[in-house]
């Protein structure tokens, strides 16, 4: 079985084709981990990571119907 997750990236449009989000299939019991390792996503770009808005962790597993959030570090200055 596979599970669709619905992945949207805050500034990282560049490993979604150019789009803010898009619908991925991920193997069943796949976490978050396999799902930015698939997308060719550096980890060190993984600030905070959230499934329906709820911030997890990396070894998170996701379900069928998943709302996924990818947040960068924050950079800048004054």
């Amino acid at each position: 079985m596979k599970v669709k997750v619905t992945v949207k990236y805050s500034h990282y449009r560049k490993y979604l084709n150019d789009q803010n989000h898009a619908c991925v299939t991920v193997k069943e019991g796949a976490t978050i981990k396999d799902l930015v390792e698939d997308l060719g996503v550096p980890e060190y770009y993984l600030h905070r990571v959230t499934i329906n808005d709820q911030k997890k962790e990396l070894n998170t597993p996701l379900s069928d119907g998943d709302r996924v959030t990818i947040w960068p570090p924050m950079i800048g200055g004054g």
